[in-house]
């Protein structure tokens, strides 16, 4: 596939995400073991207020945002950077109050977002919106697949090398030239479970900040240059992906059912 071109079932509808080069999001990804970003004046969200395990509901990221709604667990194979609490959206963990879908809503226009995401698999799905309009959208087998063996498996010492057959990388989302949002959607297909932890923003882009140095942080994965389409229901989201995968979109393969009931005895 170009990696300047992604092609998205929406709805019924084929729609091709290319414009002009000034709107990108370029994608890194940090060293294996990596669980937090680099990027220098990065507020960063860890779920780690042991009061909020489980369901919770517009949660303050403090001068951040707000999340609508999000399930928080204790550290497990598929998730916990350093063996910490993660967020997970998901239709079966934590039921009956399971999250399938979050929403991260900025205080302010961003352009740069990163996470540990752990426990990659072809249910996950993250979109990038400027108000109701979408911009940008990722699922695991687009960012992760391309990821040697190194980020197979948990990296915690705990749970090490645990769930080997999917990957665990921190990714890093970069609006380059003019490029940014003000709300991130979190999504889960099927009965998997998308697992992330230490997410991170920031207002000003790369470059503008006075500490930073250099190039983007972290090995570039890709970079996408997007078209910006209305927001899609989530289930008109749920109806693209699985036209996509009819069409032959290379994905990897979610959870097996052995590791979805172990995961079960976790929660």
């Amino acid at each position: 596939m170009n990696p300047n071109k992604i092609a998205l079932m929406l709805g019924g509808t084929m729609l091709v995400a290319v414009s002009s080069a000034r709107s990108a999001i370029i994608i890194t990804y940090g060293s294996p073991g990596a669980m937090s970003s680099t990027v220098p004046d990065a507020p960063v969200e860890d779920f780690n207020n042991p009061t909020l395990l489980g369901k919770d509901s517009n949660l303050s990221w403090s001068g951040v945002g707000t999340i609508n709604s999000v399930y928080i667990r204790t550290a497990d194979m598929y998730g916990g950077a350093n063996n910490s609490d993660y967020a997970v959206q998901s239709m079966w963990v934590g039921e009956p109050n399971e999250v399938p879908n979050s929403t991260l809503v900025l205080n302010s226009s961003s352009a740069y977002f990163g996470l540990w995401w752990s426990a990659g698999d072809a249910n996950n799905v993250m979109s990038f919106y400027q108000g109701n309009v979408l911009e940008a959208q990722f699922t695991t087998a687009q960012v992760m697949a391309d990821l040697p063996s190194s980020y197979n498996g948990n990296p915690n010492v705990q749970f090490k090398k645990l769930d080997y057959h999917e990957d665990f990388a921190y990714l890093n989302f970069y609006g380059s030239a003019g490029t940014s949002w003000n709300k991130i959607a979190f999504s889960n297909l099927g009965t998997s479970g998308f697992e992330s932890d230490n997410w991170t923003s920031r207002v000003a882009p790369w470059g503008q900040d006075p500490n930073d140095v250099g190039s983007y942080p972290g090995t570039q994965v890709q970079q996408i240059e997007v078209t910006s389409v209305p927001e899609v229901p989530v289930t008109g989201l749920f109806m693209g992906l699985g036209c996509l995968a009819i069409a032959g979109w290379s994905c990897r393969r979610g959870k097996s059912a052995p590791a979805i009931a172990d995961q079960a005895a976790h929660v």
